[in-house]
């Protein structure tokens, strides 16, 4: 239902901006419009409100998976490695030795020994460092997404473009591309590659694929030419 509404409200404003203009339609569909149109002016302020207001909700979850991009990317590493096994029997050989050294005496608390050490008055100073290191980290992080965005918006010749590359491989890799991926791999163990729904992911995912390298080679050639 709420696809369906989607599509007839976009597909609506397309075709409505298709009749006015027809052959001379712009990316931007306002730009056909003269500029003191009151009318359009009012659209043109809340198309600004709007991508003004979204960029934030943009800009967070795409800052975050930057930074998680790298700590996921050693993990990976560390697997293929099997350094996790060679950290787990270092972690029990720690354990076993503070054991053995707790149970020669070594190491116990006395009434005489302070719980409080020397140590723990720098662990205010360690955790506001570490703080400020994240917020510089968000910010410069922030700035460089941001930046990006901007250079990449002044430099393309019209939204159209925008819109045709990520229709062309960004809409087909999330809408078609990983679901069929996540799926396969997901049941591929439990049901057998001969499951009729896995062979119909499969088929889902060829045909994605090529749709989505011909709509990209064509989208670049238009654009070329």
């Amino acid at each position: 239902g709420a696809v369906a509404a989607s599509f007839v409200l976009t597909f609506s404003f397309g075709l409505g901006g298709y009749l006015y203009a027809g052959d001379d339609t712009n990316g931007n569909i306002l730009l056909n419009f003269e500029p003191g149109d009151r009318v359009i002016i009012v659209g043109k302020v809340g198309c600004g409100v709007t991508i003004t207001l979204a960029m934030a909700m943009i800009l967070l979850p795409c800052r975050e998976t930057l930074l998680a991009l790298g700590p996921q990317l050693r993990a990976w590493k560390q697997n293929n490695n099997n350094e996790i096994s060679d950290m787990k029997g270092t972690e029990d050989e720690e354990i076993a030795s503070i054991q053995s050294g707790t149970s020669s005496g070594y190491g116990a608390v006395s009434e005489e020994m302070p719980l409080i050490t020397e140590a723990m008055s720098g662990y205010h100073h360690v955790e506001a460092a570490s703080r400020l290191t994240e917020i510089l980290t968000h910010v410069f992080s922030t700035l460089i997404i941001a930046s990006i965005c901007y250079a990449c918006a002044v430099a393309a010749p019209g939204v159209a473009v925008v819109w045709s590359i990520c229709g062309s491989s960004l809409a087909f890799i999330i809408a078609f591309i990983l679901p069929s991926i996540c799926y396969i791999r997901i049941r591929a163990s439990k049901k057998g590659h001969g499951n009729p729904r896995l062979l119909s992911a499969w088929a889902l995912l060829i045909f994605s694929i090529c749709s989505a390298v011909l709509c990209s080679v064509q989208t670049i050639w238009r654009f070329f030419n």
